[in-house]
């Protein structure tokens, strides 16, 4: 057995070593309130139990399911989904492979968790040659320094050692915390070492696809350049755009979706479902069609761009290493840049090229908006310097009814559903403010004073999409 040297990651000394590694960013664990019953406690909410020994994991959907007898347990009226990260022990691999062929059940048991009177959630595959599989949800919140376990292990070892091994004929590497000699602690179970598959950020691969970021910005920017310049030499500069709003596919009952059609080409955009606050410190996405909300875990309140499979920028919540929160539907992971509202466009592909991986923004509560309310917008700020705000996450959304009329709420602001009777817009390329674009009804300029809030956030969200759409296409 090879031993590596362990390495306190809450000293300041092995700060890099920090951010090299991913630790399980999501815990669970059950707490008892009566004969049987229980209540499980998620990252974004708890759900009680009546029946533990009913519970159990189901691959459904490319994700893992958390089912209570024959029906998946719904948490904040989604189906309960485990983070595939959070299942630590060395038969992780083995337990992820059985949920996913579903050959065996995947059952949740009781895990005692030393110097805690609450109880990990086990996990118990007895296979057909009568061995057992066994394993254990991360109970653990290493972004949380007044986590009681945490405490626990700091208070026994004078910081958080993580010592990794290589076990097994195949030299396979396990981790563990330790105490600085090394020695594995007992954590939970039966004198059970609390253990996992550090996964490492391959920092050459890293800084390949830096060297390959910024060679794909260099290759835009030239491209972009020489179109402007030809544009320049040929014609006036394209300083208006006109777009409007039409009627989109139903997208809810009685509702259909809003797109924005720009200079009678392809549609730019439509209305977001997705809005966020801040409501009680935690950041809320909510669908407002769906009616579907998420909160998230107050250490995951950073944000990391990321470039899609189409190569388009995004920004995903993450925590201050860079590690997103998976515990909720894909359709809600990702921020589309239009969803950042700001007097001008921010060009992301530059804070990805200089942060990677990690965050390149914060998101703090504004108190100014949601006037009477308990909620509160979330601006974004620069993770370098907290002082420049780039943006604020949206919370508004439009649609058409069945008759073609066009509505528009506007929850920062506390405007529900203004009606508007076929709006289009003008443009002013680069410039998101509301005095330098117009919104229209008819002939009749709605924003002439630009003092009405309601038309502003209009004009300015659809400024957005278009002055984006326009970048993205070269119009400017």
């Amino acid at each position: 057995m090879v031993q590596h040297i362990s390495k306190n990651i809450l000293d300041p000394l092995h700060e890099d070593y920090r951010k090299l590694i991913r630790l399980p960013s999501v815990s669970y664990f059950l707490e008892k309130n009566g004969s049987n019953k229980y209540t499980i406690h998620a990252p974004d909410g708890n759900v009680q139990i009546k029946n533990k020994d009913k519970l159990k994991l189901k691959w459904e959907h490319d994700k893992i399911v958390l089912y209570d007898g024959s029906s998946a347990l719904k948490l904040n009226g989604q189906d309960f989904i485990v983070d595939q990260d959070a299942i630590i022990g060395k038969n992780k691999d083995d337990i992820i492979k059985e949920i996913k062929q579903g050959t065996n059940d995947v059952k949740i048991t009781l895990k005692d968790i030393a110097g805690s009177l609450d109880h990990g959630v086990g996990l118990s595959v007895l296979m057909d040659d009568g061995s057992t599989l066994v394993g254990v949800l991360n109970f653990i919140n290493f972004d949380d320094k007044d986590d009681q376990i945490l405490q626990e292990v700091v208070k026994k070892t004078g910081g958080l050692y993580l010592t990794t091994k290589e076990e097994g004929i195949c030299c396979s590497e396990i981790t563990c915390i330790s105490d600085k000699n090394g020695i594995c602690m007992s954590m939970y179970g039966s004198n059970e070492h609390y253990q996992f598959k550090l996964t490492a950020i391959d920092a050459l691969a890293a800084v390949d696809n830096l060297i390959k970021d910024k060679q794909d910005l260099s290759d835009k920017l030239n491209k972009v350049a020489g179109s402007a310049k030809k544009l320049a030499n040929s014609y006036a500069p394209l300083k208006k755009l006109n777009a409007e709003m039409v009627k989109g596919d139903e997208i809810s009952s009685g509702k259909y979706a809003a797109n924005i059609k720009l200079e009678d080409k392809d549609i730019a955009g439509a209305f977001s479902k997705v809005g966020y606050y801040f409501y009680d410190n935690a950041i809320h996405i909510h669908d407002h069609f769906a009616k579907d909300s998420f909160s998230l875990p107050k250490h995951f309140h950073f944000l990391k761009v990321i470039k899609d499979e189409k190569d388009h920028y995004k920004l995903a919540f993450c925590n201050r290493y860079g590690h997103e929160y998976h515990a909720m539907p894909d359709d809600y992971k990702l921020i589309n840049i239009e969803h950042i509202k700001g007097v001008k466009n921010i060009d992301l592909a530059k804070y990805h090229v200089k942060n990677g991986s990690f965050p390149s923004f914060i998101a703090k509560p504004n108190v100014k908006d949601y006037v009477g309310s308990k909620q509160h917008k979330i601006d974004l700020y620069e993770i370098e310097n907290e002082n420049i705000k780039v943006g604020s996450l949206i919370d508004e959304y439009g649609y058409y009814d069945s008759q073609g009329g066009f509505h528009y709420t506007n929850n920062q602001i506390g405007i529900k559903d203004r009606f508007y009777d076929h709006p289009s817009l003008t443009v002013a390329v680069g410039d998101n403010r509301c005095e330098s674009n117009i919104i229209k009804e008819g002939n009749d300029i709605l924003n002439a004073n630009h003092l009405n809030p309601v038309d502003c956030n209009l004009v300015e969200y659809i400024a957005n999409y278009v002055n984006d759409y326009a970048a993205l296409h070269s119009f400017i």
